[in-house]
């Protein structure tokens, strides 16, 4: 029995033990798979986080590799589009390419272009004009309008459009295109000459080299063609003159056509009733008035801008030539009545004395007007000639003698308009309005409207066939062309001046 009980005892402590041990080694097990799953799940969410970073980050490279592609194409488009636009530019000022009158021109059409990747353009150039049409131009020059198109392989497109004005002669204060009179004597700049805008020649610049220095005084930019002769005789104000620049073309009779079409559809085309006498004679005159015409007390509205024409009748040619519209001096007489004209006179042969258009200014019933006028010729009959010109050699003494262009109010006796007089006529106004604030004025109907208000078909423009003399006060954008001389027969002066610094000149306020 005791052997029986030990075994007992040996095998029970075993057998327990192992039970045990296997309780304890399978909830050690438990806890184990638990802790292993966990981890399982770490790395899955990790390697999940990973793969994303590394999708992101491939995805950000390819982008950015795309978009530096896409950024390269559309820069070689661009440039491409932008270098039509330059060379269309460059062809215009060499005058190898025009502006069409009317729709538009291909400049170019679907080249391809060289070490582009196959890229092609198309290029075209039209003409700009005013709001109600794009075929013609008026008041603000001629524009060019020029776009170009340019096409990768892909598909993948680039336009760009640019907007170009033709420079023109009449925005200078002085221009010339050939630097010689009409004897081919050389036109200096010299003696003091003053010039206050800008000045551009297609020809050289010749000052003189004279003292005292300086012999002329820019007081704006000066552009030549070809060189200024003598600089270091005239001075500056704006810098050096730039020199060997592009040559600025005179109107063709092409674009003259233009602009006088234009100004007939606004009716606004004058011709001369007498074209006679050298360049500088002219029988028909523009005289520009700025009325206050909507009563604020200035001139500067856009309805206070108008215009006067003058001209001179053929069966009225004055006895001494055909100066009277722009008050030209005119010829002396050859001879008195009966009389030889003596080798030496007693007093100097001065023509105003025998102008019609001057004379002694006094105050006739609250108006200006000439009395005792110079044109009375004294009578040639009786006295010698320094007796008959003395009244008139006195009256030239006087502080209000005045001469005055042909039609103008200060020659009649008692200074008011009149539409006809012994030598010319004002033209009746046959296209556009005015204000009724006007319709009292005595030349009410012989007023031209600047204002395209007051003429719907007006654009800027006013043509004349043939010489004509402007004066006046401008109060409007414009631009005046004639097929033969223009003379500034007086002051030609803007409503609201450039030389006012208070900024209240603005661009439509110009010429």
């Amino acid at each position: 029995m005791n052997i029986f009980r030990r075994i007992r005892r040996v095998h029970a402590a075993p057998t327990g033990t192992v039970r045990q041990r296997s309780r304890l080694q399978l909830h050690s097990n438990s806890g184990a798979t638990k802790r292993q799953g966990f981890a399982l799940l770490t790395v899955l969410l990790i390697a999940v986080v990973c793969a994303v970073l590394a999708l992101a980050a491939s995805t950000m490279a390819m982008s950015n590799v795309l978009v530096q592609s896409s950024s390269d194409r559309a820069a070689v488009l661009d440039d491409a589009a932008l270098s039509g636009l330059e060379i269309e530019r460059s062809r215009l000022n060499a005058h190898l390419d025009t502006v069409p009158i009317d729709g538009f021109a291909t400049v170019e059409a679907n080249i391809m272009l060289p070490n582009t990747g196959g890229v092609r353009r198309s290029t075209w150039i039209s003409r700009l004009g005013n709001a109600d049409s794009l075929t013609t131009t008026g008041e603000f020059g001629v524009q060019a309008e020029v776009v170009s198109k340019a096409v990768d392989p892909s598909g993948n497109v680039a336009i760009r459009r640019v907007q170009m004005y033709q420079e023109s002669f009449a925005r200078y204060a002085a221009f010339t295109d050939i630097a010689q009179g009409t004897g081919g004597q050389t036109l200096w700049w010299a003696l003091g000459a003053q010039a206050q805008g800008p000045v551009h020649s297609n020809d050289v610049i010749y000052v003189w080299s004279g003292w005292p220095r300086p012999q002329a005084t820019f007081h704006d930019k000066v552009t030549t063609a070809q060189y200024v002769l003598n600089k270091d005789a005239a001075e500056f104000r704006k810098g050096q003159p730039q020199e060997y620049v592009a040559r600025i073309p005179l109107p063709t009779s092409a674009d003259l056509d233009v602009l006088k079409g234009i100004a007939g559809r606004s009716g606004y085309v004058f011709t001369p009733d007498v074209v006679t006498g050298d360049s500088a004679l002219a029988t028909m005159r523009i005289e520009f008035i700025a009325i206050d015409a909507d009563g604020d007390g200035n001139t500067t509205g856009p309805n206070d801008g108008y215009f006067r024409v003058y001209k001179e009748r053929p069966s009225a040619n004055p006895p001494y030539g055909w100066g009277y519209a722009m008050a030209r001096t005119p010829i002396p007489p050859s001879a008195a009545s009966g009389e030889p004209i003596p080798a030496s006179w007693a007093v100097p042969v001065d023509s105003l004395l025998y102008s019609w258009n001057c004379g002694v200014v006094q105050n006739v019933g609250g108006r200006q007007a000439i009395q005792n006028p110079l044109a009375q010729i004294p009578s040639l009959s009786t006295g010698t000639y320094a007796e008959r010109m003395a009244n008139k050699q006195a009256a030239f003494d006087d502080a209000n003698a005045r001469c005055y262009l042909g039609g103008d109010e200060h020659l009649s006796p008692n200074g008011v308009f009149r539409a006809t007089d012994s030598t010319g006529y004002w033209v009746p106004r046959t296209s556009g309005s005015i204000p009724a604030s006007l319709s009292g004025r005595a030349d009410a109907d012989y007023l031209w409207p600047l204002s395209p208000a007051l003429n719907p078909n007006f654009r800027g423009v006013i043509f004349a066939e043939g010489k004509v003399a402007v004066s006046g006060t401008v109060r409007g954008r414009l631009t005046l062309a004639s097929r033969n001389v223009m003379v500034i027969a007086h002051d030609l002066k803007q409503a609201t001046s450039p030389a006012i610094a208070t900024g209240t000149c603005l661009p439509d306020d110009d010429i």
